[in-house]
């Protein structure tokens, strides 16, 4: 609730960042911690959340427009992963780490499994990588910023670790056993979603100027409370709070 709030003016600019952050560290934890794939990327959304509210967090136009550009990224990476999570689950009979029979596409799911996690890590020259660049630079002037650093850049390099340990073993231990076949009406949805993370840096520029209109407009309320409820209402409102 920004200077127009009234009594909620900021309530939660004192807290928003340490819990984001919290829960940054708690979802990178669990990523580690699991033991198979499907419970890893949940984990995995849990981490984004901490990554969105830290660049909200800021309280500055800097870090909203690298939130509206994380948020793109992220929901589409994501979902991209688990769609891939559920076609190695279907040919290799289960996402536990353990040796079991072998993908029936190992070039393609290992091909944007690959892809998928760098873009997940935060690894040039995907989106993940920009839209993080954007949230540190964000927090440059912030007391927190040291914090804000150690912690997206720490949760990257034990993410990156987290899914390399994943694919070898979901590719290469596998057991001479047969699989079940893929089918292209399953690799297409993943497959555009996950590449989005190239179309993304692709098309950084109109992105960029839409997340940056969209973060200004939010920061300035204002006029879209107006806008919606009319002039008259927002001066009988600025009367009430200067009363």
């Amino acid at each position: 609730f920004g200077d127009a709030g009234g009594v909620a003016a900021h309530v939660a600019a004192p807290w928003l960042l340490p819990i984001a952050l919290a829960t940054l560290v708690a979802g990178t934890l669990g990523v580690l911690a699991s033991r198979d794939l499907g419970r890893m990327l949940a984990y995995f959304v849990v981490a984004s959340i901490g990554t969105l509210l830290a660049a909200v967090g800021l309280f500055n136009l800097a870090g909203l427009y690298a939130a509206l550009f994380y948020l793109m990224h992220t929901t589409l990476v994501t979902a991209g992963m688990f769609l891939l999570a559920d076609a190695i689950r279907i040919q290799r009979g289960v996402l536990v780490y353990q040796s079991e029979g072998p993908v029936s596409q190992p070039l393609l799911l290992g091909s944007l499994f690959f892809l998928g996690t760098m873009a997940l890590a935060g690894m040039p020259p995907l989106s993940g990588f920009l839209g993080k660049v954007m949230i540190l630079g964000a927090a440059a002037e912030n007391p927190a910023a040291a914090w804000v650093w150690s912690i997206v850049l720490g949760s990257g390099l034990l993410s990156l670790i987290a899914l390399g340990r994943a694919g070898s073993i979901l590719f290469w231990k596998t057991a001479e056993a047969p699989s079940a076949k893929g089918s292209l009406a399953t690799a297409l949805p993943m497959t555009a979603l996950l590449t989005s993370s190239i179309l993304l840096v692709a098309a950084g520029q109109p992105i960029s100027d839409f997340a940056s209109a969209t973060a200004q407009q939010l920061m300035a309320a204002g006029s879209y409370v107006e806008g919606v409820l009319g002039s008259a209402y927002m001066d009988a409102f600025h009367s009430q709070v200067r009363g």
